[in-house]
C-alpha cells in the first residue's frame, strides 16, 4: 500500500506545475524596478498563482546561453536572425516549454486563478480570439504586440473600423479583410485623427 502512494504522490508532482517562464527582450539590460505598476502586478499574479513553482525571466543574452547549450546551431541560428522581438520571443518560449516543460506568459497577462491540468492533460493552449458571441456588441477580445514596447515608450492606439466586427482575430479572415479597400480607408482616418 505504502508503494502505491508513492507512486501516487509522484505522479501528482509530476502534474503540477514547477517551473514558470516570462521573457523580456530589449535593446538593453532588463531593469524591472523601472517597469510600470501594471507589469508588476502581472508577474506578481503569476508568481502568487503558483507559489511552489520556481519562476524564471529570460532576457536576449539568457536565451541566447539557453538555445546554444540544448539546440543545434540552426535553431540559435534562426533566433539570431529573427527582427522582431515577438518573434524571437515566441521561438524562444517554444523551446523553453520543450526543453523544462512548465508554464510560459506574457509579461501582459493579468493571472486570476491557477492553471490546475488533471491526469489526462499533456498540453495546455490557450487562444486570444472569443467565440463569436452576438451580444457582446461592446467587447473586443485579442493580443496585440503593444504590451511590448508600452512599458519602455509611449504609446498610443487608434481604434478605427477597418474589418467586420466579430471577425475572430489572426485569423484568415481577418488577413483577407486586410486587403480590402474599406480597411485602407480606416487605416488612413486613423492617422488623420
Amino acid at each position: 500500500m505504502l508503494d502505491i502512494l508513492k507512486r501516487l504522490v509522484a505522479f501528482i508532482m509530476m502534474r503540477k506545475i514547477q517551473k514558470l517562464f516570462q521573457i523580456a527582450i530589449t535593446d538593453e539590460p532588463v531593469r524591472t524596478e523601472d517597469w510600470s505598476s501594471g507589469f508588476k502586478m502581472n508577474v506578481e499574479s503569476f508568481k502568487s498563482n503558483y507559489p511552489d513553482a520556481d519562476y524564471y525571466l529570460y532576457q536576449d543574452s539568457d536565451l541566447r546561453k539557453f538555445l546554444s547549450d540544448n539546440f543545434d546551431a540552426d535553431v540559435v541560428e534562426t533566433y539570431h536572425k529573427l527582427k522582431p522581438y515577438a518573434f524571437k520571443a515566441d521561438l524562444a518560449r517554444y523551446c523553453l516549454l520543450y526543453i523544462y516543460g512548465g508554464l510560459y506568459s506574457d509579461l501582459s497577462h493579468l493571472h486570476i486563478s491557477p492553471i490546475q491540468p488533471d491526469e489526462n492533460t499533456g498540453m495546455v493552449v490557450f487562444r486570444d480570439i472569443a467565440p463569436y458571441e452576438p451580444n457582446l456588441h461592446e467587447t473586443i477580445f485579442g493580443s496585440t504586440d503593444v504590451a511590448d514596447v508600452s512599458w519602455v515608450t509611449p504609446t498610443v492606439q487608434a481604434w478605427v473600423a477597418c474589418y467586420a466586427f466579430g471577425t475572430p482575430l489572426h485569423s484568415w479572415q481577418m488577413v483577407a479583410q486586410g486587403k480590402n479597400s474599406l480597411a485602407h480607408a480606416g487605416m488612413v482616418m486613423a492617422a488623420r485623427t
